[in-house]
């Protein structure tokens, strides 16, 4: 198969993952409207579904930088970190990602976005200060496969679904006596 062939196939299943996804919400949200208030309890239920996955989809990228505590970096912060980007999305034909750095110590890296021109890398501090260049490298270089694979949007959307439904469990928590 040819890369353009590759690509449209995942892109399909990222697609088809995501509609399982959406209606399995919106069946278990039926599902507890239907338990809490009938049938005007499903048509709710199945409402807050929709809306929820509209977020996930609008804010998905931003919840998850957010959770992070992320923060954009300029090329004068990180220099080092744009031009290895810049290098590997060159040779990759992708544009250059958004780039993020959480202050975070546990070495981690994450690439969230709807697509590769909106895409954002975030590292952690403790990635940066653990990984020499040819591991960091590799790292980037992982990162943008998602990017080019299209797989960002589903990660981002799931994201911000989880985080869209566990946030009144939150709320719930700090409500208790």
């Amino acid at each position: 198969m040819r890369g353009y062939a590759l690509r449209a196939a995942g892109r399909a299943a990222t697609i088809a993952g995501l509609t399982t996804a959406v209606v399995v919400l919106m069946a278990g949200f039926a599902l507890v409207g239907v338990a809490v208030a009938g049938a005007g309890g499903a048509v709710a239920g199945i409402a807050v579904a929709v809306l929820l996955t509209v977020a996930g989809y609008a804010c998905g990228d931003r919840l998850a930088l957010s959770a992070m505590a992320a923060r954009p970096v300029s090329e004068v912060e990180q220099p080092e970190l744009y031009r290895l980007v810049r290098e590997l999305s060159t040779a990759g034909r992708l544009p250059v990602p958004r780039l993020y750095v959480s202050p975070a110590e546990q070495p981690n890296s994450f690439t969230v976005g709807r697509s590769p021109r909106t895409a954002a890398v975030c590292c952690t501090q403790g990635l940066l200060r653990l990984l020499d260049e040819a591991e960091l490298r590799g790292v980037l270089g992982h990162e943008l496969a998602h990017v080019s694979g299209y797989d960002i949007l589903a990660s981002s959307m799931s994201a911000g679904l989880a985080t869209v439904v566990t946030f009144p469990a939150g709320l719930a928590r700090f409500a208790r006596p």
